[in-house]
């Protein structure tokens, strides 16, 4: 699984963003899950480990496509 924080947010899904600067798309609706067990955290930056949907895509960044991002799970180490 890649790895890479939660680099901005709105009404209807995130972006993920890697260390090698790659975004991905993280639809609300196709990650429930994670909402529901990080709604009371605010979501910039948080570290997170997740699946690439390379049959969906929204867009473009930094000249590549921004694959869909799914079973996102937060990646937190204390």
């Amino acid at each position: 699984m890649p790895y890479g924080n939660i680099h901005t947010y709105g009404n209807h899904a995130f972006t993920i963003e890697t260390n090698d600067k790659k975004q991905y798309y993280g639809p609300y609706e196709l990650n429930k899950q994670f909402i529901e067990q990080a709604e009371f955290l605010i979501f910039y930056k948080i570290p997170v480990k997740f699946n690439i949907d390379y049959k969906k895509y929204a867009g473009e960044s930094n000249g590549t496509k921004r694959y869909f991002a799914i079973n996102i799970i937060i990646e937190l180490v204390i």
